[in-house]
């Protein structure tokens, strides 16, 4: 039942809307696990090919979103996760 995770509402701060490329910030909604949370990170956006190539990261406190605090073996795991995605947007 949690296996998307989807990220809305995106708002990017320090590139020029119309011709977005080079190094900034963004704010949008995370929601994962059920649960709707803001989440800041960095963006880097370059042009690619014929479209837009887009990186970006932020931390994720996993008990934010309901989510227990990863063991294995005995052994806990950090319970903030550091996502870094990439995606090509085209038009």
């Amino acid at each position: 039942g949690f296996e998307t995770a989807t990220l809305s509402a995106i708002d990017l701060t320090g590139l020029n809307p119309m011709a977005p490329e080079g190094k900034g910030s963004f704010t949008g909604l995370l929601t994962v696990h059920g649960v709707a949370k803001t989440v800041t990170g960095a963006v880097d956006v370059r042009r690619a090919g014929g479209g837009i190539r887009v990186k970006a990261s932020f931390e994720l406190d996993l008990s934010d979103y309901g989510i227990a605090k990863p063991r294995y073996l005995g052994v806990g795991v950090a319970n903030t996760v550091h996502v870094e995605v990439a995606f090509d947007v085209s038009r």
